[in-house]
């Protein structure tokens, strides 16, 4: 059993490897040009990169090929390459994300002062304590400067430094109290980005932890007001997390002010643009997609093309590996200003969205490729193309994980029974429409926004000059409309509720044709 585990494990870690990451561990582990099938006790330098070439090739795991392509027939010998394989493949990993992320340079630091330490290096291990030291400083965390200043300790007393360890003891208590409340605090804020995240993901459930948790998110101190100016770090955090909890309040101005402050943040520190390139990149693009919601798109567009341009600038790390991120996010967010372009900006837009879907998508965050099928159908079902339509949104609505960015999977699901529609297929809509509240059942969030929206295609459908049975709409009315067990009454006082709200008033002015049929109903219960 543990071995299939393993071999599994080494399958997921190589598909969820990036191109240029590959090509990193290949360049370190570079094919030897000797025989490369297994030498005496196992012990052969290609069989390992042998097996990483043939299970990057594979869709799915299959052991039994692999060991016919490598001439293994002892399993037990094939369990020791794999064993190799993963653990070299990690260590390819930790080299190539080494100088690009602040946690795993530090953490390097401290590794080799512990091995400097016992070699009784002490002026070689207090160089590197001092870059740790550094590092943890930038970061502001308090959690990286106890480490630090406990080694300090050790290595000042191994080299019985007496005065220098007389000095920093006389000093020792308010130092702790201060690195104590600044591990405090850098911990509050991964909790507070921790519950953020919860409810961008689960904003479908649990109502009463939504507004008890999105009350007290907005009141933290942490947010309110910017404890440490001095520290970039935490400066980052603060504008970052403002930005995305004025999110989740349907604040979107102030949730765009604080996502352009924590980009100018970046802008202000070049430094942190050259060693945290991805967090840049990420922060353009929260700044476009802010900008996008309040209709700014001159910024939208300022900060997609400042994204595609930044692959180009010299000294960028690893610029290979922001490939996918850059393409699918600047043009998925430029979809936001789609209603605002002539035809042929519309398909050149399509045309581009389309491409990096495809070329990246195995790399992209499932979030995102919900925003770009989405946003293609849309424009498939502006062109009439309703086959197009079904082909985008289907494999999202029936394979992909439906709790993610909800609002959209409501719009998505609304289009492609608008599509079915107009293709005819009118006894699938009539169950589509059944699954469909079956599917809100379980999504209590949103269902207050998506009720008008179903009174919305039922009162379509019925002004349509097609024939139906006389009572269908009526009954799939009365059927929507009505709460049921566990779901909140009609205007219910939820603040909660806003948000979703205000995100499908923004994706219905996305599309004219439903905006004509959709927004009166919308703007007549909210």
């Amino acid at each position: 059993m543990r071995s299939i585990q393993a071999a599994s494990e080494l399958f997921q870690l190589i598909r969820a490897m990036t191109p240029s990451e590959k090509r990193h561990f290949r360049l370190s582990n570079p094919v030897r040009k000797s025989d490369s099938r297994l030498q005496k006790d196992g012990e052969e330098a290609n069989q390992f990169l042998l097996l990483f070439n043939v299970l990057e090739r594979q869709e799915s795991l299959d052991e039994e090929f692999a060991m016919k392509k490598l001439r293994i027939k002892e399993r037990t010998r094939f369990t020791r390459i794999k064993n190799y394989l993963y653990k070299t493949l990690l260590e390819s990993l930790e080299v190539y994300y080494r100088e690009s992320q602040g946690d795993a340079q530090f953490f390097h630091l401290i590794n080799r002062t512990q091995i400097l330490l016992s070699k009784r290096l002490f002026a070689q291990a207090g160089r590197q304590l001092a870059k740790a030291e550094k590092l943890a400083a930038e970061k502001g965390n308090g959690t990286y400067s106890l480490i630090v200043l406990t080694m300090q300790i050790d290595r000042l007393m191994r080299s019985e430094d007496l005065d220098a360890v007389e000095t920093l003891l006389d000093g020792y208590e308010p130092r702790k109290a201060e690195l104590l409340e600044r591990s405090a605090d850098y911990l509050d804020l991964h909790m507070i980005k921790s519950k953020a995240t919860w409810l961008l993901r689960r904003s479908d459930e649990a109502l009463g932890r939504r507004r008890e948790w999105v009350i007290e998110l907005g009141n933290h101190p942490l947010l309110k007001q910017l404890k440490y100016p001095e520290d970039a770090e935490f400066t980052l955090y603060h504008y970052n997390l403002n930005g995305l909890i004025h999110g989740l309040l349907g604040q979107p101005e102030e949730d765009y002010r604080n996502r352009l402050a924590y980009l100018r943040t970046y802008q202000n520190n070049k430094a942190y643009v050259l060693r945290w390139p991805i967090n840049y990149v990420i922060a353009l693009g929260n700044v476009a997609g802010t900008a996008g919601q309040i209709g700014n798109f001159d910024e939208l567009y300022a900060c997609t093309r400042e994204m595609r341009a930044f692959l180009d600038r010299d000294g960028i790390k690893n610029s290979t590996s922001l490939e996918p991120i850059v393409n699918v996010r600047s043009y998925a967010l430029e979809l936001d200003a789609y209603a605002t372009l002539s035809l042929d900006e519309k398909k050149l837009l399509i045309q581009q969205v389309e491409r990096s879907f495809q070329m990246y998508h195995h790399e992209t965050a499932e979030v995102w490729q919900v925003i770009m099928r989405f946003g293609i159908a849309r424009h498939y079902f502006e062109m009439r193309n309703w086959g197009m339509v079904l082909e985008w949104l289907g494999p999202m609505l029936h394979q992909g994980d439906d709790r993610l960015y909800p609002e959209l999977q409501v719009a998505s699901r609304i289009l492609y029974a608008l599509a079915h529609f107009e293709m005819g297929n009118d006894r699938y809509l009539e169950g589509y429409l059944r699954q469909l509240k079956q599917w809100m059942r379980q999504r209590k969030h949103a269902w207050e926004p998506v009720q008008a929206l179903l009174r919305a295609i039922q009162t379509l459908l019925q002004a349509n000059p097609r024939t139906y049975p006389v009572d269908l709409f009526d009954r799939l009315a009365r059927d929507f409309v009505t709460p049921g067990p566990g779901f909140p009454e009609p205007n219910s006082p939820d603040p909660a509720q806003e948000e979703p709200i205000r995100r499908l008033r923004q994706l219905l002015n996305l599309q004219p044709w439903l905006l004509s049929k959709l927004k009166p109903v919308i703007q007549s219960r909210y």
